[in-house]
């Protein structure tokens, strides 16, 4: 990994913003769920995140930890501004890249990955790219507010889940079970 974590993340942020501009829907909540699923992503399939940067269990789903004082700091760097769009009961806070992201530090396999989860989330609206997270294994083993260890990428691929044996159901029931009693 080429580059400063700090450095790879305001680049990323700035990436898929610019690639997301023309989406239909792009506010903080479908940003964060794209960087968490390329971060993911990236750790499964080359065995390293993309930054250092961690995500917690927030409810519309994995959120930047970081996310609200490092996108200020872009902010006041002039990379980045907000456009607040109404949309029926809700506001849309779209992240706008004001500068061209460069994504040197980023390896073919890192952008393809990135690439590959823009792609993936482009038509899909907030509610529905929280939604496909809240179906996780991950999610059930996580606590509100606790970070999600990205080693929980392994126990499943939300794109492209892999049926559970009867004795992992048997695991799954009894720690759901457990969570509920801990919630």
């Amino acid at each position: 990994m080429a580059g400063t974590d700090r450095s790879r993340l305001k680049q990323l942020i700035l990436y898929v913003a610019s690639r997301m501009k023309d989406a239909e829907f792009f506010g903080t909540t479908k940003l964060n769920k794209v960087l968490f699923r390329a971060e993911h992503t990236a750790y499964r399939e080359l065995g390293h995140k993309l930054t250092s940067f961690r995500y917690q269990k927030n409810s519309m789903g994995p959120t930047l930890r970081a996310f609200v004082p490092f996108t200020r700091d872009m902010v006041d760097e002039g990379l980045i501004t907000f456009d607040i769009r109404r949309l029926g009961y809700a506001e849309e806070h779209r992240v706008v890249a004001l500068a061209r992201p460069d994504m040197t530090a980023f390896s073919q396999q890192e952008r393809d990955i990135i690439d590959r989860e823009i792609e993936r989330a482009w038509n899909l609206t907030a509610a529905q790219v929280s939604e496909e997270e809240h179906e996780t294994a991950a999610w059930y083993a996580t606590r509100m507010g606790e970070t999600i260890r990205p080693e929980l990428s392994f126990v499943e691929d939300p794109g492209s889940p892999i049926p559970f044996s009867h004795e992992e159901e048997e695991r799954a029931r009894i720690a759901i079970q457990r969570y509920l009693a801990r919630a």
